[in-house]
């Protein structure tokens, strides 16, 4: 009781090993890294399936904002609805080779301009997670080198900018 009295009077305690702990984001359930890109990297988006049914449709343009081996982040001018058996495909590119993901929306958040934010996990298998985990790495490393980073599909235009640019251009194929 000696011991505590101080401490009472004192009315905080210091932890023994700050150092030490582990502060894990409460929201963050990630199993894997993500790499933050510089600029948005832009990809065409399509639906691969839907309730277990294969379809083809077109595809849209997105914003890719980060992506690690276990999904990445992006945004779309489209609502999508938050189902497991709606799998997406993104393809673009990262130093100078195509990259293919497919997964499944798992959250969203709609932002302004009526876009809308995406978490995407991948469903794919290990195989195609370590060709992606071994790009991603260089990625990383390149761009701790060099803050310009560019040898992908990305852009330097704000998402507003982006998105208008798309469907202006799409108003003058459709005429």
């Amino acid at each position: 009781m000696e011991k505590v009295e101080p401490i009472l009077a004192r009315g905080w305690l210091r932890p023994l090993k700050a150092n030490n702990a582990r502060v894990q984001v409460k929201n963050d359930r990630r199993k894997y890294f993500r790499v933050e890109f510089h600029q948005d990297l832009m990809a065409n988006m399509t639906i691969l399936e839907i309730n277990g049914r294969k379809v083809t449709v077109g595809n849209t343009k997105s914003l890719i904002k980060n992506m690690g081996p276990g999904g990445l982040c992006f945004v779309a001018s489209i609502n999508l609805p938050l189902k497991k058996d709606l799998i997406l495909q993104f393809n673009s590119e990262l130093l100078g080779s195509p990259v293919r993901v497919y997964g499944t929306p798992v959250w969203k958040e709609e932002l302004e301009h009526d876009l809308v934010k995406y978490g995407l996990k991948f469903t794919f298998d290990e195989n195609v997670r370590m060709e992606l985990t071994g790009l991603l790495n260089k990625v990383q490393i390149r761009m701790r080198k060099d803050y310009g980073f560019n040898e992908g599909r990305f852009t330097s235009k704000s998402m507003k900018a982006f998105f208008h640019q798309q469907f202006t251009d799409q108003s003058a194929d459709e005429n």
